[in-house]
């Protein structure tokens, strides 16, 4: 997600060709951040000096190469992620959020979204960007921000258009920051987001979007945390779906032992092939790598998968690329 919830507390055609997977070795593995967010997030205090969204690229990129992240998927306003995408085209690949309320993103006192503030991309636009690289995912998919089910129909079309293109979509489905929808909530004076709710955290509110579009590629952003029944019901009932595991790491949104325990039932019921690890862009990506590695369940083969292999074969990246990234 956004600031927000990190800061605080989804293989669609079923055709996507294997690629090499990593092999897990001693050394840092690679890693792919199936959600980044571009920062900084909000105004400068009295007296501080305004960040750029350069410097905030900048200041990521030592992080990410600290941490062996070789490939990101960003979001965040509109004009951040071209940015950051502009400055870095071989490490970041750029969405678009969307739907915002009033034209903003949730939890960022009050950046727009999109660069005319509209709260919906224009289809003819989007299809522009998409077709011309410079859009590569929908993303993040805030409808719950905006008290939407992911099933509305003002998400229709652009479901429509990801199938056609074939690019993939990322979802929100899971909390947000306590009190979020208060004034004098988490987020200040101002609500986050006023039309946000629980109610919505609901994958199975994703079942007709998939039958209406067989052929999505699509994940589920926060592995749809808490609701771990029906996450894995409908995992099993759609075999294109996925997951990121992004924020469920920080132990201040969720105890180490209870993202264990929601880890390994995802793990032990078969679904090991189809998690990405995420940050959510909390600069304490070191604490989000450390729970998986610290999970005595899994394999090495199946951290490599968390970590990057499955995302690999997710995105179709190339023999050239996987090896690449492996310093091959």
């Amino acid at each position: 997600m956004m600031k927000s919830l990190s800061s605080l507390l989804l293989v669609a055609g079923l055709a996507i060709s294997p690629c090499c997977p990593a092999q897990a070795q001693d050394s840092q593995l690679p890693i792919i951040d199936m959600h980044v967010h571009t920062h900084p997030w909000s105004a400068p205090k009295e007296g501080e000096q305004p960040m750029g969204w350069q410097q905030g690229w900048e200041e990521t990129k030592v992080l990410m190469d600290r941490s062996n992240i070789v490939l990101g998927l960003v979001s965040g306003p509109m004009e951040a992620a071209e940015d950051w995408r502009q400055l870095a085209p071989s490490r970041l690949i750029a969405g678009i959020m969307f739907p915002c309320d009033g034209g903003t993103v949730p939890n960022s006192n009050g950046r727009k979204c999109l660069k005319n503030g509209e709260s919906y991309p224009n289809l003819d636009w989007l299809r522009q960007e998409i077709e011309s690289g410079r859009i590569g995912f929908l993303g993040e998919v805030v409808s719950q921000y905006a008290g939407l089910p992911p099933n509305d129909p003002a998400l229709e079309p652009y479901y429509d258009l990801a199938e056609e293109l074939d690019i993939p979509v990322a979802i929100h489905i899971s909390i947000g920051p306590p009190g979020a929808a208060y004034h004098d909530g988490w987020c200040g004076k101002d609500p986050c987001a006023p039309r946000y709710r629980a109610s919505l955290t609901r994958p199975l509110l994703l079942e007709e979007v998939l039958i209406r579009h067989p052929r999505l590629r699509i994940y589920v952003m926060h592995a749809g945390w808490p609701m771990l029944e029906e996450m894995i019901h409908l995992l099993f009932s759609h075999p294109q779906v996925y997951v990121d595991i992004a924020v469920l790491t920080f132990e201040n949104v969720v105890p180490r032992k209870t993202f264990h325990e929601y880890l390994r039932t995802l793990v032990d019921h078969g679904f090991g092939k189809r998690i990405f690890w995420g940050s959510d862009f909390n600069l304490s990506f070191k604490e989000a790598i450390e729970a998986v590695e610290s999970a005595a369940f899994l394999t090495s083969e199946q951290k490599a998968d968390i970590f990057y292999n499955n995302a690999a074969r997710f995105l179709r990246l190339t023999e050239d690329e996987i090896a690449a990234h492996h310093g091959r």
